[in-house]
């Protein structure tokens, strides 16, 4: 039944398309009041966490590859876009845990640091986005590219 579901969101679905269905899975949003959408942070410490976790020593988000970084972009902001009522005002923390739960890093969304809920719709639309790595050297080009 769940991929007849899928399948009529389209023919392809993207994956915020996946993303929106997981959340209605989970009975919506987890409505917040009060607190202001930074996407720009979410996108940075998603940034920072790659780097620290998975990137050259001393590398910066400058040396990311540009088609690497169009990639990292779209997918934190389709995320993002489907996720951020969820996440409310701990948009660092969800960079952070968005690049190490859907690279299975043994911590992220899940680990406790979530509501049981949340942590579970978060963690289920993550992975859906598959791995995304950067390579542990500089391209000739002195950039950084990723992997999937």
């Amino acid at each position: 039944m769940q991929a007849g579901l899928i399948r009529a969101l389209s023919p392809q679905p993207s994956r915020a398309q996946v993303g929106a269905w997981i959340v209605g899975l989970a009975g919506g949003l987890n409505r917040r009041e009060g607190y202001t959408m930074t996407y720009g942070d979410f996108k940075q410490a998603y940034l920072e966490c790659a780097l620290w976790a998975d990137g050259p020593h001393d590398a910066t988000a400058d040396e990311i590859e540009p088609s690497a970084l169009a990639e990292i972009e779209q997918d934190c902001a389709d995320f993002y876009a489907v996720h951020s009522e969820r996440i409310g005002n701990r948009d660092k923390q969800a960079g952070h845990d968005f690049y190490l739960t859907r690279n299975r890093h043994g911590a992220g969304f899940w680990d406790g640091d979530w509501s049981d809920e949340d942590g579970k719709v978060l963690t289920a639309a993550a992975r859906v986005y598959g791995t995304h790595q950067p390579f542990d050297e500089h391209e000739g080009n002195g950039t950084i590219a990723f992997h999937s």
